[in-house]
């Protein structure tokens, strides 16, 4: 089987369509599929700030569902998904509370799907019961691995007694993962947002959304023995001059030279042109979500072992 394994959408419709149709997928009674080809989604299809003509939060949702559902695509859960999820979903220790908080914070990130889906609507619903059936992530017999953020195999193991057999959380994860500094928080953390580390003091830079952040998100792949924080992190290329270009003072154990089959992940807002982070590594997460010409990618998977820059497409 060949896949195309697609980035974070965060509503972009319009994107959608047309990197299927520059795919060359097809429409038939409202599916879209291809011959050759299965769609992988890395998770993330909703939560965008911006109000366009060409976003649609809804649409985008109820496209993958209906490939999903007719075995044309496989879409694995992102951190988007997950905190929907546990936005309508009960505290069962107070049940005039939610397992994510509804601040003024969570709301903001979160209002446009809401606005659009009707909170709590019949639709609402059903939405967030198929997200809670979506894997936390891939590994498929064809040789590759697809998550939203990090493959690591520690913070998995941890995951994994409350996991049903393809990988979806149970509603005891949910719960246990909504406790902040619980163990199954800081793996789901890990492997739907990524390794964070924390910058030297009296140093700072201003993430996507303009707030000030002091850690970063480093690339949980690679060796940071004589690495840099700016070389080291998983920042939008226009961010990466406010990292301090100094040696990383202690080494995270949790980074582990990655040395398995070809693994896909979103996530990260990349830009420029797409390429392998490395021969097995490939991010295919490069700023959709931004209204504008930002690229929706996909990366074509055709069976090799080692990736190239040739196998990504994209559409502005």
């Amino acid at each position: 089987m060949n896949y195309d394994i697609i980035g974070d959408i965060h509503g972009q419709y319009d994107k959608l369509i047309a990197l299927l149709k520059h795919l060359d997928y097809a429409e038939t009674n409202g599916i879209w599929s291809h011959s050759t080809h299965k769609a992988i989604f890395v998770g993330d299809l909703i939560d965008n700030k911006h109000i366009d003509a060409g976003i649609s939060q809804l649409k985008t949702v109820m496209l993958v569902k209906a490939m999903v559902e007719a075995g044309s695509a496989l879409c694995i859960m992102g951190n988007h998904e997950f905190n929907a999820i546990t936005w309508l979903l009960p505290n069962p220790d107070d049940q005039t509370t939610f397992l994510r908080e509804h601040n003024n914070n969570n709301h903001n990130q979160h209002k446009n799907f809401l606005a659009e889906v009707g909170e709590n609507s019949p639709q609402h619903q059903e939405i967030i019961e198929w997200f809670k059936t979506l894997p936390l992530w891939l590994e498929l017999p064809a040789g590759i691995r697809v998550i939203h953020a990090a493959w690591i195999e520690e913070y998995q193991a941890v995951l994994k007694p409350y996991l049903t057999e393809n990988n979806s959380p149970t509603d005891e994860l949910f719960i246990k993962a909504s406790v902040k500094d619980s163990a199954e928080y800081v793996a789901l953390e890990a492997l739907c947002k990524g390794l964070e580390i924390n910058l030297p003091e009296n140093h700072s830079f201003n993430d996507k959304h303009g707030a000030r952040r002091t850690n970063i998100r480093i690339r949980w792949w690679s060796n940071q023995a004589n690495s840099t924080y700016r070389a080291a992190a998983l920042v939008p290329e226009d961010a990466r001059h406010s990292i301090p270009d100094l040696p990383i003072e202690q080494r995270d154990p949790r980074v582990k030279a990655y040395t398995g089959v070809p693994v896909f992940f979103g996530h990260y807002w990349f830009s420029g042109q797409p390429k392998p982070e490395a021969d097995n590594i490939a991010c295919v997460d490069y700023s959709a979500g931004k209204s504008g010409d930002s690229a929706l990618v996909a990366y074509r998977w055709a069976g090799e072992s080692v990736l190239t820059e040739a196998g990504f497409r994209f559409v502005g």
